[in-house]
C-alpha cells in the first residue's frame, strides 16, 4: 500500500512539476512567398506555432494549388522561431523594398504575431531581419524546398 502512494505521489508531483515548466506562448503565423514571375509559380510556406506546411501555387488558369510539405515543428525549431519574434523590431520595417528589377527574385512575407500583422515585399534585394527569418525557414525546409539565399543584392536597411 505504501509502494502504490508512493508512485501516485510521485506521478501527481512529476505532473504538476511539467505544467509549471511549460512555458505559455503567444501564437503567430508566418507566411513567405517567393515568387518566380517569368515561369509562373510561386512557393508558399506558412509556419505556425504548431505546423509548418509549404505549397506549390501555379500562376496559370485553373491551377490548383499543391501541399509539397506539412509537419509539426520541434521544440528547437519552435524556440528559433520565438527567439526572432521577441529580438527583431519588426515596426520599423518599410512595406516594401525593391531594386527596380520587375523580374527575378520577388518574396513577400506576412508576420502574424502578438495581435501585429506586418506585410513585407522585397524585390531583388535582402534586409537584414528577413534575411535571417529566411535562414530559421530553411532550417526546417527539405532541400529541394529551401529558399535561395544568393539571388539578390544586400542591404544594411532597417
Amino acid at each position: 500500500m505504501i509502494i502504490i502512494k508512493t508512485i501516485v505521489v510521485g506521478l501527481i508531483s512529476l505532473t504538476l512539476l511539467s505544467c509549471v515548466k511549460q512555458e505559455i506562448r503567444d501564437p503567430f503565423r508566418i507566411i513567405v512567398i517567393s515568387s518566380n514571375y517569368s515561369l509562373a509559380y510561386s512557393v508558399e510556406t506558412t509556419i505556425t506555432d504548431s505546423l509548418a506546411q509549404a505549397q506549390f501555387i501555379g500562376g496559370l488558369v485553373g491551377e490548383k494549388p499543391k501541399v509539397l510539405f506539412k509537419r509539426g515543428l520541434e521544440k528547437s525549431q519552435l524556440d528559433s522561431f520565438y527567439t526572432f519574434l521577441k529580438q527583431e523590431s519588426l515596426d520599423t520595417l518599410q512595406r516594401i523594398y525593391d531594386t527596380g528589377v520587375p523580374d527575378g527574385m520577388q518574396f513577400f512575407y506576412e508576420i502574424d504575431y502578438r495581435d501585429k500583422i506586418k506585410k513585407v515585399q522585397l524585390g531583388n534585394i535582402w534586409i537584414p531581419q528577413l534575411l535571417r527569418l529566411t535562414q530559421i525557414v530553411n532550417t526546417i525546409l527539405p532541400d529541394s524546398l529551401k529558399y535561395n539565399l544568393a539571388v539578390a543584392k544586400y542591404s544594411n536597411a532597417p
